[in-house]
């Protein structure tokens, strides 16, 4: 059976602004809604009081006001979710450069199916194999000129 991740903020420092913005809009959603039609009001009843005409609007109007209230989770779930998307991929990434600069170590990662920026995880992966590559050929090539660095030493000249 597959282990089912339960962690939803990868990158805090991400997405914690980000649904603080979405909180924001959804405050100044509700404001933009709610002020016009107090405003449309106050042009019906000159004579009441403007904060009247608001509290109006929202007496009559509570059902959409409360929907959007009670939808507002769901839709700060589904940001979390979302972004995690590119977080996520993000945060292996940081973590693997993490490891070449204090280990020196390489090692290929993988996205899952509906990650974004797969080129970059792609590209990081491609780099991992060159630089392996790379460090075996010296690897090989290190023993052949220390011999051939011996033998230079025991030649007559």
């Amino acid at each position: 059976m597959k282990k089912i991740k339960r962690k939803y903020f990868v990158d805090l420092e991400l997405q914690g602004p980000m649904l603080g913005r979405l909180l924001v809009y959804w405050f100044f959603g509700m404001l933009f809604i709610s002020m016009p039609a107090a405003l449309v009001y106050t042009f019906l009843q000159p004579d009441m009081n403007f904060l009247l005409h608001v509290v109006q609007v929202w007496k009559m109007h509570w059902p959409i006001f409360l929907m959007l209230t009670v939808s507002l989770p769901f839709v700060l779930y589904d940001m979390l979710k979302f972004s995690n998307r590119f977080a996520g991929p993000m945060f292996r990434l940081r973590r693997e450069l993490g490891k070449v600069v204090n280990d020196g170590e390489f090692s290929q990662f993988k996205t899952r199916e509906k990650d974004f920026w797969k080129d970059i995880v792609v590209g990081f992966n491609h780099l991992a194999e060159r630089v392996q590559s790379l460090e075996e050929q010296l690897e090989t090539e290190k023993p052949q000129k220390q011999v051939g660095a011996k033998k230079a030493e025991h030649e007559p000249v």
